[in-house]
């Protein structure tokens, strides 16, 4: 009895060395994926509720296929983005997600103040590999980290939450355009988006250290 006992509980121990998720570690988890996919469909508000408009009034751009353009520009990058991405961890997936999403926000800042279409263009084509790499990050680290129970419920409240943004910023962004003026509406938009991504790199390098502090407690 004594030998399978002790047998029962030094079994335990690989099982929480290889990654065997504590309610904690699922709640860093949560919070890290939820913040990162948040950010990704709050850039895609931005994005399909001022894109076109953004580049006629503030770049200043009177072509309209051009000004078009630059929403398939978005989406392109998105979907050329996840392939390499695909190979990478979720935690590198979401530190490029997230520093490529402030790099856009300030790209867009200056597109705006410069007139500069090109400025714009790219501002895009960056943000759009920044939408594809923070969502990836996101929902890989659901599925990297959580055990098949927890996934559903995960899943149903992350999205909830990220789909809830993203509506809030597109009627908020749209209003304050309406009311202030589109220049004001992308200040703030750029801000949010700059606010989130730094959010979402913060949230997930404390999941990776509450990892790594359980991990060395179970060695």
């Amino acid at each position: 009895m004594v030998h399978a006992k002790s047998h029962r509980i030094t079994g335990s121990r690989p099982l929480e060395a290889e990654g065997a998720v504590h309610p904690n570690g699922v709640f860093a988890v949560f919070v890290a994926s939820t913040a990162a996919v948040t950010g990704s469909y709050v850039l895609g508000a931005m994005t399909l509720s001022l894109g076109a408009q953004v580049a006629h009034d503030v770049v200043a751009s009177s072509n309209a296929l051009v000004n078009g353009g630059t929403i398939a520009l978005f989406a392109l990058a998105s979907a050329l983005a996840t392939v390499p991405a695909r190979k990478l961890a979720a935690g590198r997936v979401i530190l490029s997600g997230g520093v490529t999403a402030i790099v856009s926000s300030a790209l867009l800042a200056l597109a705006a103040i410069e007139h500069s279409l090109s400025l714009y263009m790219l501002a895009q084509f960056s943000a759009g590999a920044a939408y594809s790499w923070l969502l990836l990050g996101g929902l890989t680290l659901i599925n990297a980290h959580l055990p098949v129970t927890h996934r559903a419920a995960t899943l149903s409240a992350l999205f909830l939450v990220a789909y809830l943004a993203q509506a809030v910023v597109a009627l908020s962004l749209g209003k304050i355009a309406t009311f202030y003026g589109l220049t004001t509406a992308v200040d703030i938009g750029v801000a949010t988006i700059a606010v989130l991504a730094l959010v979402t790199l913060l949230l997930d390098l404390v999941r990776q250290r509450t990892v790594l502090k359980r991990s060395r407690k179970a060695l």
